[in-house]
């Protein structure tokens, strides 16, 4: 038995590869897969139960060990093989550099999304808004991240945008969200009816939040009309254009039954006739 594995299979400058060596190898790659293995069944149970973008927290952070760890064990292997690690770095050298310069967007997207999973600016779930387009994310990824919009299209965004650009997130510090419509009225209403009946059916609407209470601000007078903003809260961001609209129809029976007109712009046009001594002027050429 120890004549089998001391057998030499193969020769590398002054380092003997023998039976005993590749078994150890191979041994120290399983028992590698295996630790991971069951590290990651331990984090199922331990971690299982949290919040989706805490529990992906964990995972992104168990590959990256993981990663670490597995590169560290081949380098050793080759090491232990005879094979000059330090030389084999050093020869891809340049390789590195320019696989850096051509994958640079790549490694932006990579560190911006590890980043994102860490300091919680972004979370599955959350309704974000980003260059005019308005949606929820689905799913947090080491370079893109995915987002529904509205019309239930999937939008794949790099990771480095959310860094470079603005980000709205409608949900990360509340479920519920905060929108407003304009609403004017003829001049010589009753002000105090028209925030009654506002108020009224924001309350009506059974997705506008009554805690916190709707508000009516009374915004201005304006060139036609008195203008009041109707702002109210709702746990369907990306609903409000819906909810707007509902609210829109509701108000409008609701002033046609008290007689509260909403005005459209008016122009008064005034023709002066020329007088008699302005028609007896002549130009001569």
């Amino acid at each position: 038995m120890e004549d089998f594995l001391g057998h030499v299979i193969l020769v590398n400058g002054e380092t003997k590869i023998t039976v005993w060596k590749i078994i150890m190898a191979c041994l120290t790659m399983g028992v590698t897969v295996l630790f991971f293995k069951g590290l990651k069944s331990f984090m199922e149970k331990k971690f299982g139960s949290l919040a989706p973008e805490n529990y992906a927290k964990f995972k992104t952070l168990y590959k990256i060990v993981k990663y670490i760890v597995y590169v560290v064990v081949i380098l050793a292997i080759l090491r232990s093989f005879g094979i000059n690690i330090d030389m084999l770095l050093a020869g891809s050298a340049a390789l590195f550099v320019g696989l850096g310069m051509g994958m640079q967007q790549f490694f932006m997207d990579f560190i911006s999304g590890i980043m994102i999973l860490f300091d919680e600016t972004l979370a599955a779930g959350d309704i974000i808004q980003i260059e005019d387009q308005v949606g929820r994310v689905e799913q947090i990824n080491f370079r893109t991240t995915v987002m529904i919009t509205r019309d239930d299209r999937v939008v794949i965004i790099p990771n480095h945008k959310f860094l470079s650009e603005y980000l709205y997130n409608w949900t990360q510090n509340s479920d519920i969200t905060r929108f407003h419509l304009s609403v004017g009225v003829a001049y010589g209403s009753d002000t105090k009816l028209v925030a009654d009946l506002l108020k009224k059916v924001a309350m009506e609407h059974p997705h506008v939040e009554n805690r916190p209470d709707p508000v009516i601000i009374f915004s201005e007078f304006g060139d036609n009309s008195l203008n009041f903003q109707l702002y109210f809260y709702t746990d369907q961001p990306l609903q409000s254009p819906k909810i707007k609209s509902d609210l829109r129809f509701m108000i409008d029976k609701e002033f046609r039954a008290h007689n509260v007109s909403i005005p459209f712009p008016q122009r008064d046009l005034h023709i002066i006739s020329p007088s008699a001594s302005d028609s007896d002027h002549r130009i001569n050429f």
